[in-house]
């Protein structure tokens, strides 16, 4: 999967085009608005093409079929997101949101394979300064470790664990 800016001007967000090939041939999957960070994830033993586009986490599945997996209703999400999974079906959608319109912040939603519903998103970090590029791993138990890049007078490779409540 890849994605083309088809007009040629990277200034320009609203013109990207997402593509996958396969079977031979390239297969255009989203056009027309801000579609981004295209990535491979393993989700509940299922593989999913997920990419976001205007505030929406979207998957396709290896059927065609696509949905919105995620949408921030607040407008503070940006596409640099990650999924992480473990091998029990636990995931997590993690990426950097604007908090109270202040600093850069991981937030996250967390699918729960008991339910095979996702959680409301929730702040992961609370930190002084502005934080990016959130990675990890998930364990079977949906036990966390998490990293990221937290700026400010330096730039610190942060980690934190954490035990998710899905209420």
């Amino acid at each position: 999967a890849y994605t083309v800016d088809s007009d040629s001007d990277l200034s320009t967000l609203d013109d990207r085009l997402l593509y996958l090939y396969e079977n031979g041939s390239s297969v255009d999957i989203a056009s027309g608005a801000l579609v981004s960070n295209p990535r491979y994830a393993e989700i509940g033993g299922e593989t999913y093409l997920m990419w976001y586009c205007e505030n929406s986490i979207y998957a396709r599945d290896i059927y065609g079929n696509i949905e919105a997996v995620y949408t921030d209703d607040s407008g503070l999400m940006s596409d640099d997101f990650n999924v992480i999974s473990s091998e029990s079906g636990y995931a997590a959608i993690i990426w950097t949101a604007t908090k109270d319109n202040e600093n850069k912040q991981i937030q996250g939603a967390i699918y729960n394979p008991q339910s095979g519903e996702w959680s409301k998103n929730v702040y992961i970090s609370d930190s002084q300064n502005d934080v990016f590029y959130p990675d990890g791993i998930i364990n079977d138990d949906g036990s966390m470790v998490l990293l990221y890049n937290r700026t400010g007078d330096q730039s610190d490779l942060c980690a934190t664990e954490m035990v998710p409540s899905y209420d």
